[in-house]
């Protein structure tokens, strides 16, 4: 049963912070939210990497997210233990209209 984005009791939450504009976009569970991750035991000799793809935005919504200067972090989990799996610095944000 989902209920309040809540789907078989797991949830994931983007946070957008735009540095630019002084602006904070939370994106919830009511949309779907895919993404990949790696995380490197060794930042000096390769970076931790990922990237969030978040299907059905408007057009509006993604306009007003700056393409850099900002931070992403993703948060997620079951019911009542939602925690941050990443955050970092935003190096290049996309839309693409599919139809």
């Amino acid at each position: 049963m989902a209920m309040n984005g809540w789907q078989f009791g797991r949830y994931a939450e983007v946070i957008i912070k735009d540095f630019n504009k002084n602006v904070r976009t939370v994106v919830g569970n009511d949309f779907e939210i895919e993404f990949e991750f790696f995380k490197s035991v060794d930042d000096s000799k390769q970076n931790s990497t990922g990237a969030i793809r978040i299907k059905g935005l408007s057009e509006e919504r993604c306009s007003r997210l700056s393409e850099s200067g900002g931070e992403v972090t993703l948060k997620c989990g079951y019911m009542d233990n939602v925690v941050a799996l990443f955050r970092a610095y935003i190096m290049r944000l996309t839309s693409e209209i599919i139809e």
